[in-house]
């Protein structure tokens, strides 16, 4: 019996030295930049907390260069920008997203080095004091193309932007194809099998389209969540999928003026199925 014990306790010890032994999973480093949807090197959270901005700033820092925002009656605004430009990370993700997300002309992309370089001059600019540079010197806007008489809408099948992603259509996240002749081109992608619950936190669609809107074409189910929608960096709505089957449900987004938008899509709750069939481009 004796002897029996001291081999349970030798066999114990020995598995208490070999999962000491295993090597420790490499964990992600929360400090390591990462790149976005839109090629560009994202700094870390803190980088962003340490000079005393969030990164809210990647969508509230276009509009200030070119105007789009009042900073006379909302000076923290460009109290924030002229802080972020002080941190060479920041300063270099803002403007890489001015090309490649907001596709800045040459001209464009010099205008923003010249107002970074103002609101970096020693004692920083005041919020009036950049207004009356602006004034002085304004956003070289891109020329307003000739008036195009309504034309038919056009169809972006969702399956395409995932399985044949290009810079202006592409997914990021989780996604599933799932084909069903009920759906427009038979096709649509969700974020995970329909037959399970599913996460709907990283899964998002990018697509650049010109017109004045788009409808968004999806499939309802009882056990669906929620799409939240983006246009030009704004959040237009959510899209609330839970509800009796419907296949070629659809939602309509206007996009303002006719030109040039952005649009994201992506799941806007931590539980629940979401499903993009397509995007109809409008331009009436």
């Amino acid at each position: 019996m004796a002897t029996k014990y001291r081999f349970l306790i030798l066999l114990s010890l020995l598995v208490v030295i070999y999962q000491g032994c295993k090597p420790i999973a490499d964990k992600p480093d929360p400090l390591e930049p990462k790149t976005d949807p839109y090629g560009c090197v994202e700094p870390p959270n803190d980088v962003f907390t340490s000079i005393g901005v969030d990164t809210k700033i990647k969508s509230t820092f276009g509009k200030v260069v070119t105007g789009d925002i009042d900073i006379k009656t909302d000076p923290q605004v460009f109290t924030l920008a002229s802080k972020a430009v002080t941190d060479a990370r920041i300063r270099d993700y803002l403007r890489c997203l001015a090309i490649h997300r907001d596709h800045y002309t040459n001209e464009q992309a010099v205008y923003l080095d010249q107002s970074i370089s103002f609101m970096q001059t020693n004692p920083p600019p005041t919020p009036d004091q950049f207004l009356s540079w602006q004034r002085q010197n304004p956003f070289p806007r891109s020329p307003t193309p000739p008036s195009i008489p309504p034309q038919p809408p056009v169809t972006v099948e969702a399956e395409d932007c995932h399985t044949n992603g290009t810079e202006d259509c592409h997914t990021s996240g989780t996604w599933k194809v799932w084909a069903l002749p009920e759906f427009s081109g038979g096709r649509c992608i969700n974020n995970e099998d329909p037959i399970r619950m599913g996460k709907a936190t990283d899964a998002a669609l990018y697509l650049n389209f010109r017109g004045t809107g788009v409808t968004i074409i999806y499939r309802q189910d009882i056990w669906y969540g929620s799409l939240a929608v983006e246009i030009d960096r704004e959040e237009v709505g959510f899209i609330n999928q839970k509800g009796q089957i419907k296949n070629q449900a659809e939602r309509k987004f206007r996009a303002g003026n006719r030109g040039q938008h952005s649009l994201v899509l992506r799941g806007s709750e931590a539980t629940g199925v979401i499903t993009v069939d397509a995007i109809r481009i409008l331009n009436d």
